[in-house]
């Protein structure tokens, strides 16, 4: 479980147009949603099947411009290894019952990290596990400023599109894509 911790992010949103006048690469978002089915229990989810992943994930991929085989970076919230394995296959990066092996065969040993198709680095920033519950603002931020080029020693080379799946329970599912121009 990720640690709960004190910190705070915040974001500036402004018109694309104005985000050109400012000192960093403008970050757009592509598309964001929230997603709930039923009651907003967590003990009271029939089934992992039918929950507040499905409804982002159709979501997003009716609203954005790109999806899986388009994201240049993946963040999925993973603070409970469960729901983390649920975004996975929910997002379409393998089928269901598959994000474990999925993982296995995507783990980079010189990188120690998972990259997807060698390609999509996932939380470059180590995710909730790293740096604590920050309710997916961390995952958020970390996506920005890659996206933005100012992640230093952790820069992934050449990033356009970030895919983020930061909800945390099933039941209250969020997620957004974000792009650069």
């Amino acid at each position: 479980m990720d640690v709960a911790v004190d910190g705070a992010d915040a974001s500036v949103i402004t018109t694309a147009e104005r985000a050109k006048d400012l000192p960093h690469r403008p970050v757009l978002i592509n598309a964001v949603t929230l997603g709930m089915t039923g009651k907003n229990q967590e003990d009271q989810t029939p089934s992992l099947r039918d929950h507040g992943q499905h409804v982002v994930v159709k979501a997003l991929r009716e609203r954005s411009d790109f999806w899986t085989d388009g994201a240049d970076l993946y963040y999925p919230y993973d603070g409970f290894t469960p729901i983390t394995l649920n975004w996975f296959e929910n997002s379409g990066w393998c089928g269901p019952g598959e994000a474990g092996a999925f993982l296995e065969q995507h783990w980079d040993s010189a990188a120690n990290r998972i990259v997807i198709n060698s390609k999509v680095p996932v939380n470059t920033h180590g995710g909730a596990l790293s740096e604590g519950a920050t309710q997916g603002s961390g995952h958020v931020r970390e996506a920005v400023l890659q996206l933005q080029g100012r992640c230093g020693d952790r820069q992934v080379a050449g990033v356009r599109t970030a895919l983020i799946t930061a909800g945390g329970f099933f039941f209250n599912a969020q997620g957004l894509t974000l792009r650069t121009d």
